[in-house]
């Protein structure tokens, strides 16, 4: 263990819509204070390639745009921050998935020497983002692919192994001019520390597909036989560690501050929510999607296959602690869905009254009139419900948004109210381990905790209020109902009682835990504190 007494960690978290960048100063009881925290949106008009025509289902980011917000941030932070404040350490996570390439000609712009400022980045020697999002793998060309030998045994679009396969096929002589690839995250390491060969993490390498976490390689004889740039995978290192540092000073980061591989952001939040409490827990994580989750001991059962599982929604991911894996459900429809919504409700106002209101303005109005009992009837609102699944899902790529049981126009209010209920109980539907424990729980009097993390909690009311109202929908579903329970509903007092038993039941049955702040940067930067400092 190394000696020291804090460190300042400056974290990155390269997301599908914003870049987040927090300073978190930790001590030797990974106690942690957050110095200073900022986030930048993508320019929306430019980060998306609009010159692909009508494949609707690509989806490509702009790297220089991701870049740029960055350096933005970067700025925001420096004009800000204390003077006395020494960066000891980079980390970075984010989307997982995806994949960039490069060439590493971009390290070294006079041939010899290496990048002596990043405005000499030359962003032709790097393609777009290929983000997570992206559909141009149908179904039909990834049955063409050959079946890998680990637990993703099926491959899937917007996976990093499936888009190589891909872009192998259409664009052979285009892919010839890269030499690197890796997740967003590892393209930003490599400039960071102008870092020639790329060492991915292996929860990275594991989203991308043929990757097997027991052996910590990638399905290599597979991929030989089968016309794959196999020369083009990173290295793959199965924890934590420093790989480079920074070559020149950069804002407030000196000379020489050591830098990290890149983390995935899924295990780091969760990581990050599980800090203080107990691993058994359920982590809710939404944000531009949403992901629910458990950790679960290797030693209890052998994980399935993919395609062996009964329940195609759940997956199985490697964790930081070697010793457990995450048994996850994930959705593509969080965050991104309720933007479209709002986003048709901007164009209808515009359309009527030629007024173009801003996203942020028309959150901040609903929000504002937002009262769970004015507001939204309960009751009368389950006579129809919203399957929101506007973006479609992995495991069933055909399901579509659609209202059901609707038979009257519900006021805008229900409708978000409405619309927040079915984004997570059809999270909530893809993982029945979920509601399976709390009865169990509930009939062995035990409490089950539930962690509830991300922006949408953080900021939405809407959400926070749909989430009691599930928990008390699954408990009150049960046969153990509150007229068993000694409550007198033939008078008029019956409703009141009716709500007092439910809130008890929640409160005795169910520890429902919002936490703000759990973010995937402060998430990276303690597991990065923990292995590097603590071991």
């Amino acid at each position: 263990m190394m000696s020291f007494s804090k460190k300042n960690i400056l974290s990155f978290d390269i997301g599908t819509s914003s870049v987040k960048i927090s300073i978190v100063k930790i001590d030797s009881n990974v106690e942690y204070k957050i110095l200073y925290q900022a986030k930048e949106y993508y320019d929306q008009k430019r980060i998306r390639r609009e010159n692909l025509g009508a494949k609707t289902n690509y989806s490509q980011q702009n790297v220089e745009v991701i870049w740029q917000t960055i350096e933005r941030t970067m700025v925001r932070i420096s004009a800000n921050l204390s003077k006395n404040v020494e960066i000891d350490l980079i980390t970075v996570c984010g989307q997982m998935h995806g994949i960039v390439l490069w060439s590493n000609a971009i390290l070294h712009p006079n041939r010899s020497e290496t990048l002596k400022s990043f405005s000499e980045i030359n962003f032709t020697l790097i393609s777009d983002h290929y983000d997570w999002t992206d559909g141009r793998c149908d179904g039909k060309f990834l049955e063409k692919l050959p079946r890998p030998d680990c637990y993703l045994d099926q491959p899937s679009s917007g996976f990093g192994c499936a888009t190589l396969f891909w872009l192998q096929e259409h664009s052979t002589e285009w892919l010839q001019q890269f030499d690197r690839c890796g997740t967003i995250m590892d393209w930003l390491v490599s400039m960071l520390g102008s870092i020639d060969q790329v060492r991915m993490h292996s929860h990275n390498a594991f989203s991308w597909g043929y990757f097997d976490p027991k052996s910590t390689d990638w399905n290599k004889e597979i991929l030989e036989n089968s016309n794959f740039p196999k020369h083009l995978l990173p290295n793959v290192i199965n924890r934590i560690e420093i790989i480079g540092e920074t070559r020149f000073k950069w804002h407030f980061v000196e000379s020489g501050t050591k830098i990290t591989n890149a983390g995935a952001d899924l295990q780091s939040i969760i990581a990050l929510a599980l800090l203080n409490d107990d691993s058994d827990s359920f982590v809710i994580n939404f944000g531009t999607s949403g992901q629910i989750c458990r950790s679960i001991d290797r030693d209890q059962f052998e994980i399935p296959k993919k395609s062996n599982q009964t329940i195609k929604s759940i997956d199985f991911v490697p964790f930081f602690d070697e010793n457990q894996f995450l048994m996850i459900a994930a959705t593509l429809n969080g965050g991104n869905v309720l933007n479209e919504f709002i986003n048709h409700l901007q164009s209808i106002v515009k359309v009527l009254t030629k007024i173009e209101l801003r996203i942020e303005d028309i959150w901040d109005r609903l929000i504002e009139s937002f009262d769970s009992k004015e507001n939204y009837d309960w009751q009368s609102n389950r006579a129809y419900t919203i399957k929101p699944n506007l973006f479609g899902e992995r495991f069933d790529p055909n399901r579509c948004c659609s209202i059901e049981f609707f038979h009257r126009w519900p006021n805008l209010l229900e409708f978000v109210s409405t619309l927040c209920v079915g984004l997570i109980k059809n999270l909530i539907e893809m993982m029945p381990d979920f509601t399976q424990t709390i009865r169990i729980n509930e009939m062995k009097r035990k409490k089950t905790l539930i962690i509830c993390a991300g922006s949408l909690f953080n900021r939405n009311p809407f959400m926070k209020m749909a989430m009691e109202r599930i928990i008390t929908e699954i408990l009150t579903s049960n046969e153990n109902k509150c007229n068993k329970k000694g409550f007198d509903k033939s008078n008029n007092s019956g409703e009141e009682n009716e709500e007092k038993c439910e809130q008890n039941q929640i409160n005795s049955l169910i520890e429902l835990k919002f936490i703000e702040n759990c973010d995937a940067q402060i998430g990276m930067a303690i597991n990065a504190f923990k292995q590097i400092y603590l071991k």
